[in-house]
């Protein structure tokens, strides 16, 4: 019998909102289109500001106060603004030109910026900035990296080492751990080539891995990558699962299937133990497929999830829910 839940919040923006970011426990959440258009709302999705910042957003992110944004664009604008709207800075970090995917991410501690950015060879670099001038202190090349690669960033919830993850389509997807040590490192993680952007547990002891060529997901733990566990994950149904999940608690993980449902896996032995199904956003049935309007979702603290949906193509906006698990 699936869990049954009732949302706790529920938001239908006035706009797409292609980015989703939010402080430790959702106290402040950034939901932005890639046209410009932000909603900043408070943890119960109750709207605190809501504009559009005259910029094409590409990537963004949000300092762990909830009080800045920082955004970038495709073709290489770095912007960094109060969440109120305010443009406090704004730099040049690329070619007008250029394919690269300029990736930025605050620090765990915010006091770094951390960005990628193009050099005037046409090399790809990782950098960051301090906090206060947000003039750039050190950067690295990142060698190995292909110019017309999709690369994201990602923190490590209790350490600053940050991910770099780069997906070069059909070519293949690298991951790469990063940090300050004097000078930036980078070093390329072996076990995870062909890997989706890793998810990590919330103490930073271990993470979840989805390989795009085999489907498994893998458990590994952090920053050795030790392995810890797999799962193929049958769920029938023409269905199977997808590289988006994220750890419920201590024992519990949530992953979603590619027609959008979702499921309870224990950790210890990797089985699914449940299905949840979102009241008012129940799973629909065509024939012998079953899908839901479900997008994207992400924890936003213990058994909390946010997730975001689109129930109707023809509209250019989405629908935030905030939920528990217990």
């Amino acid at each position: 019998m699936p869990l049954s839940i009732t949302p706790l919040a529920e938001l239908k923006l006035a706009h797409l909102a292609y980015f989703l970011e939010a402080t430790p426990h959702a106290k402040t959440i950034a939901a932005a289109s890639h046209k410009g258009d932000v909603s900043v709302l408070n943890e119960n999705l109750m709207t605190l500001y809501s504009y559009n910042i005259g910029f094409p957003i590409a990537n963004l992110t949000i300092s762990p106060d909830g009080q800045i944004l920082a955004a970038t664009s495709k073709n290489g604008q770095l912007i960094v603004f109060q969440i109120d709207g305010k443009v406090i800075f704004e730099e040049k970090i690329g070619k007008n030109e250029s394919e690269v995917d300029y990736g930025c991410l605050f620090s765990i501690d915010g006091t770094k910026l951390w960005g990628i950015a193009e050099n005037t060879e046409g090399q790809i670099l990782i950098q960051y900035r301090e906090t206060e001038s947000w003039q750039v202190l050190k950067q690295a090349l990142l060698p190995n990296v292909d110019l017309y690669s999709y690369l994201s960033l990602i923190s490590h919830p209790k350490s600053e080492i940050i991910c770099v993850c780069e997906a070069a389509g059909q070519d293949g997807a690298w991951i790469y751990w990063v940090w300050d040590d004097a000078e930036i490192r980078v070093q390329e993680i072996a076990e995870l080539e062909e890997a989706a952007p890793p998810e990590f547990h919330p103490e930073g002891k271990e993470f979840l891995a989805y390989y795009y060529n085999t489907g498994h997901l893998f458990r590994y733990s952090f920053p050795d990558c030790y392995w810890m566990g797999a799962a193929t994950l049958d769920i029938g149904e023409d269905d199977f699962i997808s590289f988006h999940q994220c750890y419920l608690s201590n024992d519990r993980a949530i992953v979603k299937s590619e027609n959008g449902r979702l499921f309870i896996i224990t950790l210890d032995n990797m089985d699914i133990i449940d299905e949840i199904i979102l009241q008012g956003y129940e799973p629909c049935r065509e024939k012998d497929y079953i899908y839901t309007d479900l997008s994207v979702f992400k924890s936003v603290g213990e058994n909390r999830i946010l997730s975001k949906h689109r129930h109707d193509y023809r509209e250019n906006r989405n629908t935030l829910l905030l939920w528990e698990v217990l």
